[in-house]
């Protein structure tokens, strides 16, 4: 009796298992001008319901709408593989790749997600979307893919907790508002964040812009411009237990610091080497800002380092190890 038990559970186990799913077995067509959404929705869709796995998007061109990703679904765009987005606004639901609520996804590989957000499709005064969108979901990995073309905000996490970003690259300078990585969450790690090329308009920050988040790491990244920007490259805007460490970032123009916080606490910069001059390197603003610290930083290309609001107090910035 106790084998044909222990032979019943390995079976009944072995019914429910992760599996791999390409987009082409669900019927996707890698021509660049028939719609794959509802093959590879299919193809994440199975492979959620077996318990999870990889689906891959092989080399190609696929047009497509909005296509949702699913707990413990790796998204995987191979060498090569282009995820097409549509040009009729209407199709789509906040991103390219939209998680919502879910836990333990991926994104990965060395594919492209474009946009193909130029203003004739979708105009400033109209419905745009992101390449890719993170809402309310949990331990959550994007890495090593290219976004391009987004119609808005390149990269959104929103109100999400465990999110990792790795050696994600963007490009994309075909419309306003073209923010690379616009953060709201906790517990989030940036690196390896080779290059951010865009140009933007409206929002407070050309490169990172995040508001309301706890313990993120930013590592290893690097933001150019495709022509100058009157804003920040990084702004912190209620943030709290950040680092920043090893970056290299073009300075904005019109006399605006490189790196502005707000009402922010305890932030570490760290690694940053100054390559062009920078007219200023750090604005702090808020009463509540405080425990912010520069160490290991060459600010020799640096006219001025640290202007503070009027409300800041003098002990809100503290230094050491830096080159001047």
């Amino acid at each position: 009796m106790r084998i044909y038990l222990v032979l019943l559970c390995c079976l009944l186990a072995g019914s429910v298992r992760a599996e791999d799913f390409n987009i082409l077995d669900c019927g996707a067509v890698r021509d660049g001008t028939t719609l794959a959404t509802p093959a590879i929705q299919k193809a994440i869709d199975r492979c959620a319901s077996t318990g999870g796995g990889t689906v891959t998007v092989p080399a190609g061109r696929f047009l497509t709408n909005t296509v949702f990703l699913k707990s413990n679904v790796n998204l995987h765009l191979g060498q090569g593989a282009v995820l097409l987005g549509g040009t009729d606004p209407k199709a789509f639901t906040q991103a390219i790749v939209y998680a919502d609520g879910i836990e333990n996804a991926s994104i990965t590989g060395t594919g492209t997600i474009d946009g193909q957000g130029f203003k004739k499709y979708y105009p400033t005064n109209g419905s745009r979307h992101n390449d890719i969108r993170l809402f309310r979901s949990r331990k959550i990995t994007v890495q090593d893919v290219t976004l391009v073309n987004s119609p808005s905000w390149v990269f959104r996490i929103l109100e999400c907790d465990g999110v990792i970003v790795r050696g994600v690259r963007i490009y994309s300078f075909v419309n306003e508002n073209n923010d690379g990585i616009d953060i709201d969450g906790k517990n989030i790690t940036i690196s390896d964040y080779p290059e951010n090329r865009m140009f933007g308009s409206s929002l407070p920050a050309y490169g990172l812009y995040v508001r309301h988040v706890k313990n993120p790491v930013f590592e290893d990244f690097r933001f150019n411009l495709a022509a100058s920007d009157a804003r920040p490259a990084v702004l912190l805007d209620d943030c709290h237990n950040v680092k920043l460490i090893d970056f290299d970032v073009a300075a904005p123009s019109d006399e605006q610091p490189l790196i502005r916080l707000i009402q922010s606490t305890n932030i570490t910069l760290s690694g940053y080497q100054s390559v062009a001059p920078v007219t200023k390197f750090l604005r702090v603003e808020g009463k509540a800002s405080s425990g912010i610290k520069l160490t290991g930083n060459d600010l020799t290309g640096v006219r001025s380092v640290i202007p503070l609001g009027q409300e800041c107090e003098d002990s809100a910035v503290r230094e050491w190890n830096n080159l001047r």
